[in-house]
């Protein structure tokens, strides 16, 4: 009997993100680069997926698993592409799923098995027939399940808008989860990964349940399949995102501007009234009305914050503004929701205590009776997740769109959304027609200008909410810098050009002009030498002997300067 291979040791220390070409992303240990099996680097489309990858290096200890770095598998799948899949080859392997699904094959015998099968896969079959308008239906024993004929056809052509990437990562989770189905659903996130593998091993966990099990070794397989999964859906939304970024396709439905802050937390906002009333009221008889309060708070903060957690990561469509969610984000919100869910619903089992509620009732002050409902829990969960969604609702100005029962939108929000939808509409049948910006901007300058008009005249920042904001803000940019439709931006820059040349012009016209006109002045001088001149008058010395300079100017001035000389010139210099 052969010996196991041993493990390699862990090699390296650092693991790093570097950029690599074609703005992709590459692994290094240590500064080396991560090399697939058939030498090829390791190179991944987005940052996330880079990261993803690194942090699975990065989580080995001693030694190096393999086995358990399942994005890294994918990723050297898709480069190295070991056994030539294409596009078609992966989707005719998934379409094979569609006849054998394991959750279309139920008991033949109707015993607790069938029953606990109707209950816990029929759901999920219901559900993606009418996601994909299909007509799958599931068949008893081990009978050929007789599929829709249009359904592969459907499916195809929805498989045929992912990458190949993508379909790898399909092809990974349905390989490990024996249902196309219950991938799909994970995808869609109708279900986590680990509602879906548990649901993939439903007859399996049944019939561990009446005959029992390791319980060690189940939990290793079971583990194992949901990182495998795991790892297959992450693959698919990172590089589906990475490829909808690529080719700006928008996979949504068009749809107007949504109020994802005030429409979820109004319905609180009208119960605080309801909430100040507990102060003073009796414990007996308000039990059941913060009953029914808290039950409604729990939906409607989770709501909040679903709606909310999904709006800073959205990706705005280039023409109507609808919303794109990240996959991931989705996710986290989906996470953040539950958990809260839980923790309030946790705590209110704890604060409703029906017993324990009617004994503080007759004479005990109200303000009691709120501690023990409201604020009993350290936490304090409950008030802080209402304080929470006021003090946002304050923040975003929600209630400057609707009126004062903070259910009806007010007049100016409806008016501002009627020129918003007009615009959005005019720039997509445009766009539709003609992907010409400019018959685009000519034919929609009228319903965009009115839109803008009416925003700026009514305070624009202060007049609307933060969704009304967010809205034109996202308008704007679309008009101006995508489409380019602000006629100061269509001009060219002649006037600022021949600023700019004038300017640097300007002291070199001057500095020439003022030597081409002012040219220096030339003295002319005549020099006489005379013996023994003017013996009167301004020299009044008979015996003076000089010389005596005639200067004239350029006007004909003349000017007579004398200066005495000590020498005798005149038998140096000739008369």
């Amino acid at each position: 009997m052969g010996m196991a291979k041993a493990l390699p040791k862990r090699f390296y220390r650092n693991v790093n993100v570097i950029n690599g070409e074609d703005n992709s992303f590459e692994i290094t240990l240590d500064n080396k680069k991560v090399k697939t099996p058939r030498g090829n680097v390791l190179k991944v489309p987005n940052e996330s997926l880079a990261f993803a990858v690194a942090s699975e290096w990065n989580s080995q200890k001693d030694v190096i698993q393999r086995s358990s770095m399942h994005l890294t598998a994918l990723c050297n799948t898709v480069i190295d592409n070991p056994n030539h899949a294409t596009k078609s080859s992966l989707i005719d392997e998934l379409l094979n799923y569609v006849d054998s699904d394991a959750i279309l094959y139920f008991s033949d015998v109707d015993n607790d098995l069938f029953t606990l099968q109707l209950q816990k896969w029929l759901p999920v079959i219901t559900w993606f027939n009418q996601r994909y308008e299909v007509n799958l239906s599931p068949s008893r024993g081990i009978s050929l399940v007789e599929s829709d004929p249009c359904a592969k056809d459907i499916l195809f052509r929805h498989f045929n808008s992912f990458k190949l990437p993508c379909l790898q990562g399909f092809l990974f989770a349905t390989e490990n989860l024996k249902s196309i189905i219950l991938t799909l659903c994970c995808v869609e996130q109708e279900m986590s990964v680990e509602e879906a593998v548990q649901l993939s091993k439903l007859e399996e966990e049944f019939q561990t349940e009446n005959w029992g099990r390791v319980e060690w070794a189940h939990d290793l397989s079971m583990a194992d399949i949901q990182s495998r999964v795991s790892a297959a859906i992450t693959f698919i939304r990172l590089n589906f995102e990475s490829s909808a970024k690529e080719s700006k396709e928008i996979f949504v439905t068009h749809q107007s501007v949504e109020f994802r802050i005030f429409h979820c937390c109004s319905y609180l906002i009208i119960h605080k009234d309801d909430l100040s009333s507990l102060d003073t009221a009796d414990c007996d008889s308000s039990s059941l009305k913060v009953e029914e309060l808290l039950i409604t708070m729990i939906e409607a903060v989770s709501i909040f914050l679903k709606n909310t957690l999904l709006k800073p990561v959205i990706l705005p469509n280039v023409l109507s503004n609808t919303l794109v969610p990240s996959p991931f984000v989705k996710n986290v919100c989906d996470i953040t929701c539950k958990s809260l869910k839980v923790t309030i619903i946790s705590q209110r089992d704890t604060l409703i205590d029906t017993s324990r509620i009617f004994q503080l009732a007759g004479d005990t002050p109200g303000e009691i009776c709120k501690m023990e409902l409201m604020n009993v829990d350290r936490l304090e969960v409950i008030v802080d997740s209402y304080n929470y969604v006021e003090h946002l609702w304050e923040k975003a100005l929600c209630s400057k769109c609707f009126k004062k029962d903070n259910t009806t939108l007010n007049d100016e929000t409806i008016t501002l959304l009627a020129y918003l939808r007009t615009t959005n509409e005019c720039i997509d049948h445009f766009n539709q027609t003609s992907h010409s910006s400019e018959k685009i901007c000519g034919n929609c300058s009228d319903s965009y200008f009115r839109l803008n008009d009416y925003y700026d005249n009514r305070g624009s920042y202060t007049a609307f909410c933060m969704d009304i904001i967010d809205a034109m803000n996202s308008s704007r940019v679309e008009w101006s810098v995508k489409l380019g439709c602000c006629s100061d931006r269509q001009k060219p820059e002649i006037l600022f050009l021949l600023t700019v040349i004038v300017a640097l012009l300007a002291p070199i016209l001057f500095y020439s002009l003022v030597w081409f006109y002012l040219k220096q002045h030339h003295i002319q001088i005549t020099y006489h030498f005379l013996i023994d001149f003017f013996a009167s008058g301004t020299f009044c010395d008979p015996g003076f002997k000089g010389v005596v300079l005639v200067v004239a100017n350029e006007e004909l001035n003349f000017v007579l300067l004398a200066f005495p000389v000590s020498l005798d010139i005149t038998s140096s210099l000739p008369l």
